[in-house]
């Protein structure tokens, strides 16, 4: 799908073009009008995520396919820099259920990505593309499910209000409580059941379409 170094840099340098406007926008707010400058240190760590798959490559000598990488960079644009950055995520409602859907789609194919990378040589060209597919949708769930675990944590250990359990200042009753976490875990279930389908089309009576996302050692 993506298979060009070329391609990559290209994709990799825009995202960081993007980033670096919206972090300097950022740095510029804090100091002139808002002097929210915890906003503009998550800026930057928000650079820094961008060469995670780089650092990880080195680290490893696993390579990321770039598809993955594309969908990666992508995601953190929509959601630390426009999302976050740019405030978009406080001003459009569903803008987080729009990251929850995209983000199952990315770890379902990072569970290919394991799966392939894990199976021995011999097996691969016999193996159903079921096996693929439910080892792929099991991942991008239970990564949901840890990230809702995570949100919990911060909440009560950080005070935050990740899970939305508050509205200004006071704390919703009953199922109101629970509708930003159960709308999350739903979204993330529907984004990996789509990318999953797509998959499933895409592989029927071809494996090999799953070899694209293959992480691959050096």
């Amino acid at each position: 799908m993506f298979d060009s170094k070329k391609t990559e840099s290209t994709i990799f340098m825009g995202t960081f073009i993007i980033g670096s406007l919206v972090t300097v926008y950022t740095a510029y707010r804090a100091c002139f009008y808002t002097q929210d400058y915890f906003l503009f240190f998550e800026m930057l760590l928000g650079m820094g995520t961008l060469f995670v798959p780089i650092l990880f490559t080195k680290l490893t000598r696993i390579t990321i396919p770039t598809f993955t990488k594309f969908f990666y960079w992508l995601f953190l644009i929509f959601s630390i820099f426009i999302g976050t950055g740019l405030q978009v995520i406080a001003k459009v409602s569903f803008w987080d259920k729009i990251l929850h859907l995209s983000s199952a789609m990315l770890l379902v194919a990072v569970g290919y990505g394991i799966i392939g990378y894990l199976l021995p040589k011999n097996l691969k060209p016999e193996l159903s593309p079921l096996c693929y597919l439910l080892f792929g949708l099991t991942f991008g769930l239970t990564c949901g499910i840890f990230w809702e675990f995570y949100e919990f944590a911060c909440d009560g250990l950080l005070g935050m209000n990740l899970q939305r359990y508050a509205n200004h200042g006071k704390e919703l009753i009953g199922r109101a409580a629970l509708m930003d976490t159960m709308g999350d875990l739903i979204t993330n279930t529907c984004g990996a059941f789509l990318f999953s389908l797509y998959s499933y089309f895409k592989s029927k009576n071809n494996v090999a379409f799953f070899q694209q996302f293959k992480f691959e050692r050096h």
